[in-house]
């Protein structure tokens, strides 16, 4: 009876979804289905499962209005602080953008060309709009649990998905690049430890090959793969760069978040960066194990060369640091 139960609820909720979108969203009379479908946005049982998140995330593809308007409820449920609820939405946010973005057959283009103009314009919306503001959201949340909150939600949504589907990569970099920058050298402080824990989570921002038009029988072609190679290498030195002012910084408490950022970043990506890079910021991060004006910003620097000790790529390293941070004892 209860895999009976199951099977049903799957055909319901799929022939709910594809009913939606028979729907005039922009008419008064779906009025009272927009209230229904928003109150099922903070309805742990429905979000709980999985054909209920399916079924939300096929309401970003309605309309662009409504997808502001859920984008809205998510935004005002995550000031509960439940965790579970940043993993709920992220996870519908991600499928809602997946099924977006996910290519139609030629057929179905045909038959449903004003249904594909206006998911076209709901993916716009997605990731012109409702993503880079929730990135500008927890760049400047009022409370560190807020901004706590919805890196989880981005997390969910975007970074734990990178091994999934290589598009995310370039979403990512989108939504990112032209706010995460712009917060590493605000002038509040506030500002620059969130975008420093934000960097943490979404490094490293990359680039994806783009395609160029008027090349070879088919009319594009790839972009250069020296120039794709150089606008990778520009971009990671940029961040290399903001993450190694940041152990600089005046303020106390975004010093020590960058001890740990950084620990985090070489830990997981010491291949990746340059030897001269890697070398500047982990004796930035051994000096900062003298701070004289923070023991706080002196444990945190501890722990993130002891988060280092883990790596075994970074072992020669440390043979050479560890010597140096022996007087604090």
């Amino acid at each position: 009876a209860e895999s009976e139960g199951g099977s049903w609820c799957k055909r319901a909720s799929r022939f709910a979804a594809k009913t939606l979108s028979l729907f005039d969203w922009c008419d008064e009379s779906a009025l009272s289905l927009k209230r229904m479908l928003l109150r099922c946005l903070f309805c742990p049982p429905f979000l709980r499962t999985a054909h209920g998140r399916k079924m939300l995330a096929r309401c970003f593809g309605l309309d662009p209005s409504f997808s502001r308007e859920m984008t809205a409820v998510v935004r005002n449920q995550l000031l509960a602080g439940r965790k579970s609820l940043a993993d709920h939405y992220g996870d519908i946010l991600f499928l809602a953008w997946r099924n977006l973005k996910e290519e139609r057959r030629q057929e179905e283009r045909q038959r449903e060309s004003g249904r594909m103009a206006l998911e076209a314009r709901c993916l716009l919306v997605l990731e012109g709009e409702l993503l880079p503001g929730l990135v500008s959201s927890c760049l400047h949340a009022k409370t560190p649990k807020l901004s706590d909150m919805l890196r989880r939600l981005l997390r969910s949504a975007l970074y734990q998905k990178r091994t999934k589907l290589v598009a995310v990569e370039e979403v990512i970099t989108k939504t990112h690049e032209p706010l995460i920058f712009r917060a590493l050298n605000a002038a509040n402080a506030e500002v620059r430890r969130n975008a420093c824990c934000l960097v943490t989570e979404c490094f490293p921002l990359t680039h994806a090959r783009q395609q160029t038009a008027g090349g070879g029988q088919g009319g594009s072609s790839r972009q250069p793969l020296e120039e794709w190679k150089q606008l990778n290498q520009n971009l990671l030195a940029k961040q290399i760069d903001a993450m190694a002012s940041l152990l600089m910084d005046d303020c106390v408490e975004v010093r020590g978040q960058a001890a740990t950022s950084v620990g985090f970043v070489l830990k997981g990506h010491w291949d990746a960066l340059p030897a001269a890079d890697v070398k500047n910021m982990v004796n930035k991060i051994a000096e900062l194990c003298h701070d004289s004006c923070s023991s706080a910003v002196r444990c945190k620097a501890v722990e993130a060369l002891g988060c280092l000790l883990d790596c075994a790529h970074a072992q020669d390293a440390m043979r050479k640091v560890l010597p140096a941070v022996l007087g604090l004892r």
